[in-house]
């Protein structure tokens, strides 16, 4: 149980931080001589109770806060953490959905609403604001999980808590097209 604990916190590590995830952190269970990495074996992921995912990155938010001196910062944090996760969950996303190419902008956005945030998050947002040419568009999130317990305090009004999600989406984007997205949120 010691060595799955070591390895869900050196995976989580290499996520946010970008890296590959070292050897030592690759968990074999039954004591085979060989390990292997949770690519090779993606059903061996612990799945994760969305209220300690929550509370989990609250706290991360909140050892950000206490890091780096003002909000601008943090916000670039949490965006380069998201991106890092975003480049390696475009692998998974492919191989777990089984989804082809998108045609169109408007077939991504679908696929992103009601088949990736539904995947991982278990919510389904809005898409919504086309612009006039259909090459920007928003998505709302009506239950915005990350958010669940949390109250910012006044002198973090500049704080986009969930700015995580955003480097996530252009992370993904990014690896799966040529094209380059800029995202923005709100709490």
């Amino acid at each position: 149980m010691a060595q799955l604990r070591s390895y869900q916190r050196q995976l989580f590590a290499a996520l946010v931080t970008g890296r590959s995830v070292p050897p030592e952190a690759r968990f074999s269970p039954g004591g085979n001589s060989k390990p292997y990495s949770w690519l090779e074996r993606p059903w061996l992921c612990v799945c994760v109770n969305s209220e300690l995912f929550t509370l989990t990155y609250g706290a991360l938010v909140t050892q950000l806060c206490k890091d780096y001196e003002n909000d601008e910062d943090v916000n670039k944090q949490l965006e380069k953490m998201g991106y890092n996760i975003g480049v390696r969950l475009i692998e998974d996303f492919l191989a777990r959905s089984s989804i082809g190419r998108c045609h169109d902008f408007r077939e991504t956005a679908d696929v992103i609403a009601k088949v990736a945030f539904k995947m991982y998050l278990g919510i389904t947002p809005t898409i919504t604001n086309w612009s006039p040419a259909g090459d920007e568009f928003s998505l709302i999130l009506e239950n915005n999980p990350l958010v669940d317990f949390v109250e910012l305090p006044d002198n973090h009004s500049t704080l986009v808590y969930s700015n995580l999600l955003c480097g996530v989406l252009r992370g993904a984007l990014e690896m799966a097209s040529d094209n380059f997205f800029f995202f923005n949120t709100t709490m």
